[in-house]
């Protein structure tokens, strides 16, 4: 009973006051309502805003296969969850502007409780989300969380360890979506020169546009500056990644949901300004193949070239093997051991499924082989993957589309004109 009148107080805090003869039955009816989808809504100036995102990560790496020289065996189990709240604003027609502010909460399975460790990133940021015609853009400026990134990049760029505990970008995003195309880039800007820290920042772009039903271009890139800290002067790597692909899709041709190959070049530029003479700019080939059905995904990729990561085994000017330090991608694109010159092989061979539960639940089991030149045969070993995602996000969107579509739907009404009148 004592939180009877602190009940009273929050809601006369969050309603605003529609009449002074409101009764209090009128308040609590209002605040524990909870409005329908298809009720006609005029959407407000500005408005409260919030999303949470939850993350449930296992991730079993076995490489015993390989002596465990390309990585390490390890479990990765891990949960996160990042609240988030802010103001939306409404640019008339055309968009809206947010700023948002959130934490990020991550527990690895089994590690020590420690409340002080538990928060381990900060986000806030800045949003605009407009519409032109058919195009839409988005621009955020910030610390921004790595969902907002809508492009492909696959493991030469973002290993999954970094996918999931590296939670934020900090820096710059442009999206722009055409009915057949969609254009990224951003900016993350993740290190700031200090006694122990190296000034470092990378910039991310990819792309995917339709020529046809069934022939699509696009690309993959990544630039990235690893400078030098108070202590190391002089001591920078330069990194350029590209991979332009197209890609033949077949899925409605074959009634599946998803048949296509993906072909490209692997195209890089590296360069230790300290330690090696001449830059590097390793060279390569990928193919992939997918075939999706009954939300059962087999999908094989297979890469010819050189290494992709030529200084991974190299020591830096602090003694400090450059390894995941330099390197956001997979262990595997070192692609041999001995020498990041030679042409070799690797071949990643992952099935998964993923059953469509609800609009904001994704579930993936997967399982993953690695194949390459190994120091004990081709097979380097194998994961097996399971990984759960919340986010609210999805379920209002839905409800914003919902809204703005019946808000047309009166617009138009009020616009057409009266019909004859039928009047005697």
């Amino acid at each position: 009973m004592k939180l009877y009148p602190a009940i009273i107080a929050a809601a006369a805090l969050m309603m605003p006051l529609t009449a002074a003869s409101q009764t209090f039955d009128d308040y609590m009816r209002d605040f524990f309502s909870v409005p329908r989808l298809d009720a006609p809504v005029v959407e407000k100036p500005v408005a409260f805003d919030y999303n949470i995102r939850f993350d449930f990560a296992f991730i079993n790496n076995e490489y015993d296969s390989s002596n465990r020289e390309f990585a390490p065996s390890q479990t990765i189990a891990a949960v996160k969850a990042s609240p988030y709240i802010g103001v939306k604003i409404r640019h008339g027609e055309i968009g809206h502007h947010r700023v948002m502010v959130g934490v990020d909460v991550l527990k690895d399975f089994g590690a020590v409780l420690n409340f002080g460790k538990l928060f381990v990133d900060f986000s806030l940021w800045y949003q605009f989300d407009g519409v032109f015609g058919k195009n839409k853009l988005s621009a955020i400026a910030g610390i921004y969380p790595r969902y907002l990134c809508e492009g492909a990049y696959s493991s030469v760029i973002y290993s999954d360890y970094f996918r999931f505990y590296d939670n934020n970008f900090e820096g710059l995003l442009i999206k722009w979506r055409r009915p057949n195309a969609f254009y990224e880039i951003g900016l993350d800007w993740n290190g700031r020169k200090g006694p122990d820290r190296r000034e470092r920042f990378n910039v991310f772009s990819s792309a995917d546009a339709g020529a046809t039903s069934w022939l699509r271009f696009g690309w993959q890139a990544m630039l990235q500056h690893y400078a030098c800290t108070d202590e190391t002067a002089g001591i920078v790597v330069d990194e350029c990644f590209v991979n332009p692909w197209m890609r033949f899709d077949f899925a409605k041709l074959s009634g599946l949901q998803a048949l296509s190959l993906t072909l490209g070049p692997y195209i890089a530029y590296q360069n230790d300004r300290r330690f090696h003479a001449k830059p590097q700019i390793p060279l390569g080939g990928d193919a992939v193949f997918l075939i999706r059905n009954w939300n059962v995904t087999l999908k094989n990729e297979f890469y010819y070239g050189q290494s992709m990561a030529p200084f991974w085994r190299e020591i830096d000017g602090r003694g400090e093997i450059y390894s995941k330090n330099l390197y956001y991608r997979d262990a595997f694109w070192q692609i041999t051991l001995d020498d990041p010159k030679r042409f070799s092989y690797y071949d990643c061979l992952e099935a998964s499924y993923t059953p469509r539960i609800c609009e904001f639940l994704f579930l993936k089991i997967a399982v993953k082989a690695h194949f390459l030149d190994g120091p004990k045969g081709p097979f380097a070993g194998w994961q097996q993957i399971a990984t759960l995602t919340f986010d609210l996000q999805k379920l209002l969107d839905r409800d914003n589309r919902l809204k703005m579509r019946d808000s047309r739907e009166r617009r138009r009404a009020r616009r057409a004109p009266a019909g004859p009148s039928t009047a005697l």
